[in-house]
């Protein structure tokens, strides 16, 4: 067997930047399973601090420490870390920082080829310069695709396609192992991260963070504790002093107030964020690190771009100030009188986490919710379904349940599908109800004549779970997002290997190929025009219809 390339990753210093980049090795990976480009050994070089975050990472083949205040200091540590990485004999280097000094580190170390973006007069050090695009314009984790694909270029020899970039980062069992925890008997925890490394302009101000405590004090037995390095300890200071309650500096299982800021490791803040119910922070490493375990994160954005940074796990969203034309300004201190993110009260905050799918009795919204799974129970072979234009005629933002016509032959394909065993999960964006154009209750009496049309003929849906917001809302349930199938996940046990998604519109195709799902695109519906742009390198089936479709998951069920 030939042996695999070594790639050499040089790792962002910053944290959320880090925790953004581990979508990098999934894409790897998805490169090798969807493009046949093969994955190369990866090794990286990691600030010490960030160890954690990639500690048993079965991704990775080698790991180098970066001290950046020690051994690795000024122009003798440059050297240093040259040397070290010389050693390693690698043939390639991606160097994720945008600094001059990654760049000739990269140079004096001899590597042969040498992959970054443009900018801090380094573009010459580099055998594969790339141009960045303007902040804003795309996510940072869509930007490291660009690297990916100019590491093909140099490396393989080959022109890949665009390729998604996973939906969300996974992080190293360091950081990311559950473990055993006892969370329902205690109240549930809300962190609160307070302060930001990069400058005030970022962090909401304290008067906003205690009116939040207040509310969150005045519901239910609820736990409330700050976050956040040595730094942000004045803001800390300010905030407790702005709260009429006893603070306690240590987390214990009593509802009130905890000051925890520069007392936990990253490895510590990571355990908290598994036990908390919510966290809320400015952007910041600790959102992004809250919202790739999967937390329920809202992220508090002013000077800075949710383009660029949003959040992204299976359960963030972001809240932005608005009105604002200086915004974003990307300054580390605001020079105005008037300051963005003291626009954003704190019952806004409270409705964004309302709204995500992981915090309970929330998220995507359900005309039908499965009755949950018996733990143990083997998982049952899943087929999640657009619904109009899949299932249903789709006659634009449909609301008279009047106007319901099942398409040539659905009832039929889904009544096989049921009779071989495969739960029937609709999942449907619906933005005409953001958008004013329809309520809930008359999409529900829609739902209903479906339900009763595909009844006549014995079929009945297992679940059907539905977007309500336009797509400027920014929520977690819009396809391509996961919300809805994550509150699937919720009740039912499904593995991508026994799930399928049959769906007419591009946002149906990403969904699935971001989960690894056998993914079909019928021609019904909008499905022939989104056909034009499937890429052929896709593994996409495209077919006439869903009886098509169905027909062919059975066939691939049955051998």
């Amino acid at each position: 067997m030939a042996r695999r390339m070594t790639l050499l990753l040089a790792a962002p210093n910053w944290l959320g930047d880090l925790v953004m980049a581990t979508s990098l090795l999934e894409l790897f990976a998805a490169g090798e399973r969807d493009l046949d480009l093969p994955c190369p050994d990866l090794h990286v070089s990691v600030r010490e601090a960030w160890l954690p975050l990639l500690a048993d990472d079965p991704r990775l083949s080698g790991v180098i420490r970066y001290s950046r205040r020690g051994r690795h200091a000024g122009w003798r540590g440059v050297w240093r870390q040259a040397a070290e990485w010389r050693r390693g004999k690698y043939p390639a280097v991606m160097l994720l920082p945008p600094s001059l000094r990654a760049a000739v580190v990269a140079r004096i170390s001899g590597i042969p080829a040498r992959i970054g973006f443009r900018g801090d007069a380094r573009s010459l050090l580099l055998t594969a310069p790339v141009a960045r695009p303007p902040r804003g314009t795309m996510h940072y984790t869509e930007e490291l695709g660009l690297l990916y694909r100019a590491w093909a270029r140099d490396c393989l020899g080959c022109q890949p396609p665009a390729h998604p970039v996973p939906p969300y980062p996974r992080l190293g069992a360091g950081v990311a192992n559950p473990g055993e925890r006892d969370v329902d008997s205690k109240p549930p925890l809300w962190l609160l991260s307070v302060g930001a490394t990069y400058g005030d302009a970022k962090s909401w101000p304290p008067q906003r963070q205690a009116e939040l405590i207040a509310e969150l004090l005045a519901r239910d037995d609820v736990r409330v504790a700050l976050i956040g390095d040595i730094a942000a300890s004045g803001t800390a200071r300010r905030v407790r002093s702005l709260v009429d309650r006893p603070w306690r500096d240590r987390l214990g299982e009593q509802p009130g107030c905890h000051d925890l800021v520069g007392r936990t490791s990253l490895v510590e803040v990571a355990s908290l964020l598994r036990e908390a119910a919510v966290f809320v922070g400015n952007d910041s490493g600790l959102m992004h690190l809250a919202a790739a375990l999967g937390k329920a994160t809202v992220g508090i954005y002013g000077s800075t771009s949710t383009a660029w940074t949003r959040p992204r796990g299976p359960a963030a969203t972001s809240v932005r100030a608005e009105g604002f034309p200086c915004q974003p300004c990307y300054l580390p201190s605001c020079p105005r009188e008037s300051f963005c993110l003291d626009s954003i009260a704190a019952r806004r905050i409270l409705g964004a986490a309302d709204a995500l799918s992981m915090v309970p009795g929330s998220g995507p919204s359900c005309c039908r919710e499965p009755p949950p799974d018996t733990p143990g129970m083997t998982a049952a072979p899943i087929l999640f379904l657009d619904r109009d234009g899949v299932i249903i005629e789709d006659t634009e933002y449909i609301s008279d349940p009047a106007r319901v016509r099942l398409l040539p032959g659905v009832a039929a394909a889904l009544a096989r599908a049921a009779a071989a065993g495969l739960r029937l999960v609709v999942v449907t964006n619906q933005s005409g109800i953001g958008r004013g154009y329809y309520s809930e209750r008359e999409f529900a009496a829609v739902q209903e004549r479906v339900d009763a049309l595909l009844a006549a003929e014995g079929v009945a849906l297992d679940g059907v779970y539905y977007c309500p917001h336009a797509p400027e809302d920014d929520c977690n349930c819009r396809k391509p997002r996961p919300g809805m199938l994550d509150a699937a996940a919720r009740r039912l046990r499904w593995h991508s290997e026994r799930a399928w998604i049959i769906g007419d519109k591009l946002s149906d195709l990403e969904l699935g190929r971001h989960f690894g799902m056998g993914t079909y695109l019928v021609e019904t519906g909008r499905g022939r025009e989104t056909a034009r742009d499937v890429d052929p390198v896709w593994r996409v089936k495209i077919l006439d219809d869903l009886a098509r479709a169905v027909d062919d998951i059975l066939g691939e069920l049955n051998t």
